[in-house]
């Protein structure tokens, strides 16, 4: 069984997808990227500072938000 990777598809999809007229018209909204159906969550995490800077090392390194990994 193959895991599922949001983080990658997340990143294909915005590589893939050519924004330039948003942000030349000036108009520019966040564009919904397809999610893949399932439901998501958000609850808070208490972990040390230390964690916290590898977490946002590695989603530096995949060019995502660090709330994305956190």
């Amino acid at each position: 069984m193959s895991e599922h990777d949001p983080i990658a598809d997340g990143s294909d999809w915005y590589a893939g997808t050519d924004l330039s007229e948003h942000i030349a018209s000036g108009k520019v909204a966040r564009v919904p990227r397809p999610r893949d159906g399932q439901p998501m969550s958000t609850f808070a995490l208490r972990i040390s500072d230390g964690v916290l800077d590898d977490v946002a090392d590695v989603a530096s390194a995949r060019g995502v938000p660090t709330s994305t990994l956190s």
